[in-house]
Protein backbone atom coordinates (compact mmCIF):
# COMPACT_ATOMS: atom_id res chain seq x y z
CA UNK A 1 0.00 0.00 0.00
CA UNK A 2 2.90 2.28 -0.03
CA UNK A 3 2.70 2.72 -3.80
CA UNK A 4 -0.68 4.51 -3.82
CA UNK A 5 0.47 6.77 -0.99
CA UNK A 6 3.63 7.57 -2.82
CA UNK A 7 1.66 8.34 -5.97
CA UNK A 8 -0.71 10.56 -4.01
CA UNK A 9 2.20 12.31 -2.41
CA UNK A 10 3.86 12.86 -5.79
CA UNK A 11 0.58 14.15 -7.24
CA UNK A 12 0.11 16.58 -4.35
CA UNK A 13 3.71 17.80 -4.70
CA UNK A 14 3.32 18.21 -8.47
CA UNK A 15 0.06 20.13 -7.97
CA UNK A 16 1.69 22.42 -5.38
CA UNK A 17 4.59 23.07 -7.72
CA UNK A 18 2.15 23.91 -10.55
CA UNK A 19 0.24 26.34 -8.34
CA UNK A 20 3.52 27.98 -7.27
CA UNK A 21 4.53 28.40 -10.93
CA UNK A 22 1.15 29.90 -11.86
CA UNK A 23 1.29 32.29 -8.87
CA UNK A 24 4.76 33.46 -9.86
CA UNK A 25 3.52 34.16 -13.40
CA UNK A 26 0.47 36.19 -12.30
CA UNK A 27 -1.97 33.36 -12.41
CA UNK A 28 -2.35 33.37 -16.19
CA UNK A 29 -0.39 33.36 -19.37
CA UNK A 30 0.68 37.01 -20.00
CA UNK A 31 1.24 38.83 -23.27
CA UNK A 32 4.16 41.17 -23.73
CA UNK A 33 3.95 44.65 -22.20
CA UNK A 34 6.14 47.65 -21.47
CA UNK A 35 5.90 51.03 -19.73
CA UNK A 36 7.84 54.24 -20.16
CA UNK A 37 8.04 57.07 -17.63
CA UNK A 38 7.16 60.30 -19.47
CA UNK A 39 7.58 62.55 -16.46
CA UNK A 40 4.99 64.84 -14.92
CA UNK A 41 3.91 68.36 -15.75
CA UNK A 42 3.22 71.48 -13.73
CA UNK A 43 0.15 73.47 -14.64
CA UNK A 44 0.44 77.12 -13.58
CA UNK A 45 -2.28 79.76 -13.46
CA UNK A 46 -1.88 83.37 -14.52
CA UNK A 47 -3.43 86.42 -12.88
CA UNK A 48 -5.74 89.35 -13.44
CA UNK A 49 -5.34 92.31 -11.11
CA UNK A 50 -5.29 96.03 -10.62
CA UNK A 51 -1.85 96.81 -9.22
CA UNK A 52 -2.26 100.52 -8.61
CA UNK A 53 -4.71 103.35 -9.13
CA UNK A 54 -4.23 107.07 -8.67
CA UNK A 55 -7.15 109.51 -8.61
CA UNK A 56 -7.43 113.20 -9.46
CA UNK A 57 -10.56 115.39 -9.23
CA UNK A 58 -10.71 118.51 -11.40
CA UNK A 59 -13.14 121.37 -12.07
CA UNK A 60 -12.58 123.76 -14.96
CA UNK A 61 -9.25 122.06 -15.66
CA UNK A 62 -7.90 122.76 -12.15
CA UNK A 63 -7.21 120.05 -9.56
CA UNK A 64 -9.56 120.26 -6.57
CA UNK A 65 -10.10 118.65 -3.17
CA UNK A 66 -13.53 117.11 -3.78
CA UNK A 67 -14.54 117.17 -0.10
CA UNK A 68 -14.03 120.96 0.03
CA UNK A 69 -15.44 121.92 -3.37
CA UNK A 70 -18.97 123.38 -3.52
CA UNK A 71 -20.72 123.00 -6.87
CA UNK A 72 -23.17 125.44 -8.43
CA UNK A 73 -25.58 124.93 -11.33
CA UNK A 74 -23.47 124.39 -14.45
CA UNK A 75 -20.44 122.97 -12.56
CA UNK A 76 -18.64 120.10 -14.23
CA UNK A 77 -16.42 117.84 -12.12
CA UNK A 78 -14.04 115.31 -13.63
CA UNK A 79 -12.76 112.23 -11.82
CA UNK A 80 -9.70 110.73 -13.52
CA UNK A 81 -8.19 107.47 -12.33
CA UNK A 82 -5.00 106.10 -13.82
CA UNK A 83 -4.99 102.34 -13.34
CA UNK A 84 -2.09 99.89 -13.71
CA UNK A 85 -3.49 96.55 -14.82
CA UNK A 86 -1.58 93.26 -14.78
CA UNK A 87 -2.78 90.43 -17.03
CA UNK A 88 -0.95 87.13 -17.28
CA UNK A 89 -2.54 84.19 -19.02
CA UNK A 90 -2.54 82.71 -22.49
CA UNK A 91 -5.64 83.97 -24.30
CA UNK A 92 -6.71 86.12 -21.33
CA UNK A 93 -9.07 88.98 -22.16
CA UNK A 94 -10.65 91.29 -19.61
CA UNK A 95 -13.06 94.21 -19.37
CA UNK A 96 -12.00 97.27 -17.37
CA UNK A 97 -14.88 99.36 -16.09
CA UNK A 98 -16.37 100.94 -13.03
CA UNK A 99 -19.32 100.45 -10.74
CA UNK A 100 -19.82 104.22 -10.63
CA UNK A 101 -23.54 104.65 -11.23
CA UNK A 102 -24.87 106.88 -13.97
CA UNK A 103 -26.92 108.73 -11.37
CA UNK A 104 -26.12 110.02 -7.91
CA UNK A 105 -28.19 109.07 -4.89
CA UNK A 106 -29.35 111.34 -2.10
CA UNK A 107 -27.34 111.03 1.10
CA UNK A 108 -30.49 111.46 3.21
CA UNK A 109 -34.20 111.17 2.55
CA UNK A 110 -34.44 114.99 2.61
CA UNK A 111 -36.30 116.31 -0.45
CA UNK A 112 -33.64 118.97 -1.18
CA UNK A 113 -30.88 116.31 -1.33
CA UNK A 114 -32.99 114.09 -3.59
CA UNK A 115 -33.69 117.00 -5.95
CA UNK A 116 -30.00 117.86 -6.05
CA UNK A 117 -29.09 114.23 -6.81
CA UNK A 118 -31.55 114.20 -9.73
CA UNK A 119 -29.79 117.30 -11.07
CA UNK A 120 -26.44 115.53 -11.40
CA UNK A 121 -25.59 113.87 -14.71
CA UNK A 122 -22.84 111.23 -14.48
CA UNK A 123 -20.99 109.74 -17.47
CA UNK A 124 -18.15 107.21 -17.23
CA UNK A 125 -15.58 106.22 -19.87
CA UNK A 126 -12.59 103.88 -19.85
CA UNK A 127 -9.98 104.84 -22.43
CA UNK A 128 -12.73 106.87 -24.11
CA UNK A 129 -15.24 103.98 -24.15
CA UNK A 130 -18.03 102.87 -21.81
CA UNK A 131 -16.04 99.69 -21.07
CA UNK A 132 -12.60 98.80 -22.34
CA UNK A 133 -11.69 95.29 -23.44
CA UNK A 134 -8.02 94.70 -22.75
CA UNK A 135 -5.60 91.90 -23.57
CA UNK A 136 -2.31 93.30 -22.28
CA UNK A 137 -0.93 94.67 -19.05
CA UNK A 138 -0.52 98.40 -18.94
CA UNK A 139 -1.81 101.75 -17.81
CA UNK A 140 -5.45 102.63 -18.48
CA UNK A 141 -7.52 105.74 -17.74
CA UNK A 142 -11.00 105.83 -16.20
CA UNK A 143 -12.79 109.19 -16.46
CA UNK A 144 -16.09 110.12 -14.82
CA UNK A 145 -17.72 113.43 -15.64
CA UNK A 146 -20.30 114.74 -13.17
CA UNK A 147 -22.30 117.75 -14.28
CA UNK A 148 -24.64 119.77 -12.04
CA UNK A 149 -27.28 120.66 -14.62
CA UNK A 150 -27.90 124.38 -15.22
CA UNK A 151 -31.63 123.77 -14.88
CA UNK A 152 -33.71 121.17 -13.08
CA UNK A 153 -34.32 117.93 -14.99
CA UNK A 154 -37.79 119.35 -15.76
CA UNK A 155 -36.19 122.41 -17.42
CA UNK A 156 -36.85 125.04 -14.71
CA UNK A 157 -34.45 127.37 -12.94
CA UNK A 158 -33.18 126.01 -9.62
CA UNK A 159 -34.23 129.05 -7.55
CA UNK A 160 -33.66 128.10 -3.89
CA UNK A 161 -33.90 124.34 -4.63
CA UNK A 162 -30.87 122.07 -4.17
CA UNK A 163 -28.91 124.60 -2.11
CA UNK A 164 -26.80 123.24 0.78
CA UNK A 165 -27.64 119.72 -0.41
CA UNK A 166 -25.49 116.63 -0.63
CA UNK A 167 -25.49 113.65 -2.98
CA UNK A 168 -23.33 110.56 -2.99
CA UNK A 169 -21.79 108.58 -5.80
CA UNK A 170 -22.43 105.09 -4.45
CA UNK A 171 -20.55 101.86 -5.23
CA UNK A 172 -17.52 103.74 -6.49
CA UNK A 173 -15.10 101.04 -7.65
CA UNK A 174 -12.94 100.27 -10.64
CA UNK A 175 -13.57 96.74 -11.86
CA UNK A 176 -11.52 94.26 -13.88
CA UNK A 177 -13.28 91.10 -14.99
CA UNK A 178 -12.21 88.25 -17.21
CA UNK A 179 -14.09 88.16 -20.49
CA UNK A 180 -15.47 84.73 -21.26
CA UNK A 181 -15.81 84.10 -24.98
Amino acid sequence: MSAPRTRTRKAVLAGAAGIALLAAGGGSFATWSDTEDLGGATITSGHLRIDEASVVWTAGGEEIAIDDYLVIPGSVLTYTATVDVALAGDGLEAVLGTTLPTAATAVTADGNDATFARGLDVAVAVNGQTGAEITTSGEYTVVATIEFLEQTPEGFDWGQTAQDAAAELADFQITLEQKIA
